[in-house]
């Protein structure tokens, strides 16, 4: 019975690296981030928050050229150290209006972003500090 149980198991790791091996593979190539940490466009970069230093790295597809939708990004944060605490993706619409891509919004407690990939509430949170949590998440591939 015990060996029953570990072929399982073993069964449902491989599953599970399998699924997060095509979800990598087939993830949007994120460039530009140059563009998308301006403080004109979504504010990424250094900030100085709770008596901390972190980096906000932000990254884009580009989106569908012919009216700015779908543009998806990778949020990255980082520490002092470069340690990488927390990763969120999102999506903007670069023509639909301000509303459609506001930069990220610095507060004491978190960061808050658009996301127009998600109909049931745009407004997203990121908390500051990160999670343990999010630390987790950032590093698994299916996240």
């Amino acid at each position: 019975m015990p060996t029953g149980i570990l072929k399982l198991i073993g069964l449902a790791f491989l599953i599970y690296l399998g699924a997060g091996l095509i979800v990598h593979l087939t993830r949007p190539h994120y460039a530009r981030c140059d563009f998308y940490n301006r403080p004109d466009t979504l504010d990424g970069g250094v900030k100085f928050l709770n008596g901390t230093s972190y980096r906000f790295q932000m990254c884009g597809t580009g989106g569908n050229d012919q009216d700015g939708t779908d543009d998806n990004i990778e949020l990255k944060v980082f520490d002092d150290k470069g340690t990488l605490l927390a990763r969120r993706y999102f999506a903007v619409n670069w023509y639909a209006g301000k509303s459609f891509h506001e930069a990220l919004t610095f507060d004491s407690e978190s960061v808050s972003y658009v996301d127009m990939s998600d109909e049931s509430g745009y407004k997203k949170h990121l908390s500051i500090p990160p999670t343990k949590w999010d630390w987790i998440r950032a590093r698994l591939p299916l996240f």
